[in-house]
């Protein structure tokens, strides 16, 4: 996912309701298994609280040839209002792309030990420096993340490191939350991969620079 016009959304305070999906239509029984994947995707975002209209509207979103990985963003309901929050919805939904990851995935395993790192201090440490061109998250990523919500691209695995740069207005949240924020805040791509690639807790980090 090309992330440069969801940086606005990042620096709202939210809420949102957000599910990650393989939308791959590259097998004889890609149909069956996106309409299983988009059930259970499509349940989360309701249990999350997203508006029921998108979510419909993305009942007719129709699979593209090749391994695609989508991502669904929407805001929830909190104490902004209704006119807002549909603003906010239609832009997530704007947004949304799914995009083809070959290229990403190609160079971040040819770069591994180098110009690629994996696990959450790593790439989190990657995040704050703005030195990543894309974020890879498995299906293993877990757990939780520190955060300043006025700087979503400062992230980390362990609260000190954001006490170390003299912040205080972080706060815990899940890592799967945290780590999209900060990929579209400092501009890198966003993919989601299956197991094809092993991922030390479930996320990557290709390098900028080394």
């Amino acid at each position: 996912m090309h992330t440069a016009e969801l940086r606005d959304l990042v620096r709202h305070p939210g809420p949102f309701a957000s599910v990650y999906l393989d939308f791959s239509h590259d097998t004889e029984d890609a149909e069956v298994q996106r309409r299983l994947r988009w059930r259970a995707a499509r349940e989360s975002l309701l249990d999350q609280g997203a508006d029921p209209s998108t979510v419909v509207a993305h009942d007719r979103r129709r699979p593209e040839p090749g391994k695609i990985g989508l991502v669904l963003i929407g805001a929830r309901a909190a104490t902004t209002d209704e006119d807002r929050l549909r603003r906010e919805i239609d832009r997530a939904r704007a947004e949304l792309e799914a995009a083809e990851h070959v290229d990403i995935v190609a160079a971040y395993q040819a770069e591994r030990g180098a110009g690629a790192v994996d696990g959450l201090a790593a790439a989190t440490a990657a995040l704050r420096e703005a030195n990543a061109r894309g974020v890879l998250l498995g299906p293993d990523l877990a757990g939780n993340a520190w955060v300043s919500p006025s700087s979503p691209d400062q992230v980390a695995a362990e609260s000190d490191a954001l006490r170390g740069l003299g912040l205080s207005d972080f706060t815990e949240l899940p890592a799967d939350e945290c780590l999209p924020a900060a990929a579209v805040a400092v501009g890198a791509d966003l993919v989601a991969v299956r197991h094809e690639v092993p991922l030390s807790g479930g996320v990557g980090v290709l390098l900028r620079h080394r």
